[in-house]
């Protein structure tokens, strides 16, 4: 059982050496701070807005929360709120909205795709000169 695994290990760690080449270690820090992370979120729907929310309140502003969003014109309010079922309001912070991916996505460390699952490719596909 123990070779079977060992083998099945090596086959993983494989696929994921495949999976991975075109990527290169730099670290998960923007390119200021090197104690900041920076996730951009993707899409400004329920998901996003709790994301953005959660993110920011739960790392206590540790990880800069970005939004890339067709209509940033909604998000003049950078503070969105969620309210827990206890009714406890959890309150995050948004460093950065724009329309524009060349403003947000090179700073990243963290791209996160809020949208339906159906466009997941298509946009990635967009942003990928990013």
């Amino acid at each position: 059982q123990i070779q079977h695994l060992c083998r099945v290990a090596g086959c993983e760690m494989h696929r994921v050496k495949q999976l991975s080449s075109h990527l290169k270690p730099t670290g998960c820090h923007s390119q200021g701070d090197p104690k900041e992370t920076v996730v951009t979120l993707i899409a400004a729907g329920n998901s996003g807005h709790v994301c953005a929310a959660l993110i920011d309140g739960n790392t206590h502003g540790r990880v800069k929360v970005q939004l890339l969003t067709s209509r940033p014109e909604l998000f003049k309010n950078l503070t969105p709120k969620v309210r827990f079922p206890n009714g406890q309001i959890q309150e995050g912070l948004l460093y950065r909205v724009s329309k524009n991916p060349a403003e947000l996505i090179p700073n990243s460390d963290i791209v996160l795709w809020t949208g339906p699952v159906t466009s997941t490719k298509e946009v990635f596909e967009k942003l990928q000169t990013y």
